[in-house]
């Protein structure tokens, strides 16, 4: 998957980017923290702030290459809309 090696060179770990695709899903942070319930929170209210610190971080790693992982991440997206118009 070239998505997730591109992201990968960003310095983003396996938790980073999932968060990234359940952000770019939809999921709010609540959804997230009901849905994995990580084991290192220690209190439930918090749960959402973990995801939301985490996304702050990944977001900081993208940096100045969010353009980049932007083109990339809607380049199949745009190819898939493309071919299923055309196939009538």
């Amino acid at each position: 998957m070239k998505q997730r090696s591109f992201l990968k060179k960003l310095h983003l770990n396996d938790k980073e980017i999932r968060c990234f695709w359940d952000r770019l899903d939809g999921e709010t942070f609540v959804d997230m923290a009901k849905e994995y319930q990580e084991g290192n929170v220690k209190k439930e209210k918090s749960a959402p702030d973990l995801y939301r610190k985490r996304y702050q971080r990944l977001m900081k790693k993208i940096g100045n290459k969010k353009e980049k992982v932007f083109d990339i991440m809607t380049r199949d997206s745009h190819l898939f809309q493309n071919h299923a118009l055309s196939d009538n």
